[in-house]
């Protein structure tokens, strides 16, 4: 910044904005009747947990998320998440998409293995949203309630430090080489499909993908394809074939191997012992 008692000037590295859309937002209090089903979202959706607990599934991974939490959806992700019968949970919530909404992701410090982080100054988020959620705010301009988004990101910055371990000067070679990962998991990707669809040098592949997961990104693939195929068998009723195929497993003795290497147990096996598991849980609330 250039100051003086008669002129001041500081120009705006385009590294400061954020080219992403505010597209929604809202508030829930869980009841019996008011359970989430599995559901894939358009656009990256952060939820703001201000009482209560309850379960998130994306990705493979099932995540418990309490009170003064946040957990982010993203989209054309197939994700469940449900609240805890003794203590059910409130929450708030806002949608936003566009050219940098996962590179704003990553540096609010969600990650491929991160979606849940905790919130510093939850109050001061939640009355962002809650403001939002007045009737009075109905007619209010798409300017004021795009001030209001970023006033409220400016809030969840100051969890970065505390909260990821994640570094905001990653590459956008990374989230492109992920995005286009999660985008075509059906398809059998390799490292050379990356490298010539992105046009980024294979060894810089590694570089990034060791330095940010300590994995290969082969390595990476198949550990999210795996991720993907557990979250199927335990919340669908897909063929276990069919899962296989739709994760771009040439033949299900691939999969099948692959699947017992990681978890060591059989998808046959784990699939039963769900279903077995789900059965007692309604059994118990019966």
């Amino acid at each position: 910044m250039i100051r003086s008692k008669e002129f001041i000037y500081r120009a705006i590295e385009e590294s400061e904005y954020y080219k992403v859309d505010f597209t929604q937002f809202g508030w829930q209090k869980f009841t019996p009747e008011t359970e989430v089903s599995p559901c894939v979202k358009k656009d990256y959706v952060l939820h703001f947990v201000v009482s209560g607990k309850g379960t998130y599934i994306a990705g493979g991974r099932t995540m418990s998320v309490e009170k003064n939490q946040m957990f982010l959806l993203r989209p054309g992700e197939h994700v469940f998440y449900y609240y805890n019968k003794f203590f059910p949970w409130e929450y708030y919530w806002i949608g936003f998409n566009g050219e940098d909404a996962a590179r704003l992701t990553s540096e609010l410090g969600f990650g491929a293995n991160k979606l849940v982080l905790g919130v510093n100054n939850m109050d001061a988020v939640v009355s962002i949203v809650k403001e939002l959620c007045q009737p009075d705010c109905e007619d209010a301009g798409p300017f004021y309630r795009k001030s209001r988004f970023f006033a409220l990101l400016e809030i969840l910055f100051s969890n970065v430090k505390k909260e990821s371990g994640l570094e905001i000067t990653d590459s956008m070679e990374l989230y492109d080489a992920v995005d286009y990962i999660k985008k075509n998991v059906s398809e059998n990707i390799t490292v050379a499909t990356l490298s010539n669809e992105l046009s980024v040098d294979r060894t810089w592949l590694f570089r990034i993908f060791k330095k940010k997961y300590g994995v290969s990104p082969s390595e990476y693939i198949a550990s999210y394809k795996l991720e993907l195929a557990k979250e199927y068998l335990g919340e669908t009723q897909l063929p276990i074939k069919a899962i296989a195929q739709n994760l771009g497993y040439e033949n299900y003795v691939t999969f099948s191997k692959a699947y017992k290497k990681k978890y060591g147990i059989s998808a046959k096996e784990y699939r039963a012992e769900t279903i077995k598991l789900r059965s007692g849980n309604e059994e118990g609330q019966g």
